[in-house]
């Protein structure tokens, strides 16, 4: 298990895709290890359910420091500390910093529930996207797989999925229907991330 791959999570809300991923490692059917959850929000419930899986957990609110710069360099200082190989997002609804970007360049991948670039951006995130959706009359929805670069939701795709929207679909029945397969989706592409399949230094 010490030479797979090491993965750190960042995550504002319940972090259920991260809980899959790492479900799916402790069960081997992704060979990576999960060392390290981030959060920015000290309710997350992620911050408790990681501890039991013995993940290093630290919560680092952008909010309570001075500058990005400063959350930019104590993200970086943990993550190098922890050895990690690659950086998943999975509902991290702050900015991740310059440095950290650069660091991990091409080792920093997102799920966003919408085929990008629609419904991207500031603000977008949740039932906010499904919303919009619904009120656009879309026909289908998906989701996204990215890498992450310094604006919100703009990296290079590295794989989508798309949805059929029902006639009966609501916001709320939409989102739960994305996120269930979301946390297949994320696992799947991670697979072939890990297995060198998908070459992230390589997308366009």
């Amino acid at each position: 298990m010490t030479n797979y791959p090491r993965l750190a999570f960042f995550v504002s809300g319940n972090g259920t895709n991260a809980k899959a991923i790492i479900d799916s490692c402790r069960k081997s059917n992704l060979n990576a290890c999960p060392v390290l959850l981030i959060s920015n929000n000290k309710r997350s419930e992620a911050l408790f359910w990681a501890k039991s899986y013995n993940l290093r957990v630290e919560y680092l609110n952008p909010k309570n420091f001075s500058s990005l710069d400063e959350v930019d360099r104590l993200h970086l200082n943990i993550l190098k500390n922890m050895e990690v190989d690659l950086v998943i997002l999975a509902g991290y609804l702050s900015k991740i910093g310059d440095k950290v970007i650069k660091y991990f360049k091409n080792r920093i991948i997102n799920i966003h529930p919408s085929l990008l670039p629609k419904y991207g951006g500031k603000g977008m995130y949740g039932v906010k996207i499904h919303e919009r959706v619904i009120e656009s009359g879309d026909v289908e929805t998906g989701i996204t797989i990215h890498l992450v670069s310094g604006e919100y939701d703009t990296g290079n795709i590295i794989a989508q999925k798309k949805i059929k929207v029902l006639k009966n679909d609501t916001a709320y029945s939409l989102s739960q229907r994305v996120l269930k397969q979301e946390h297949i989706f994320y696992t799947h592409i991670l697979n072939k991330i890990l297995s060198g399949e998908i070459d992230l230094g390589n997308l366009e």
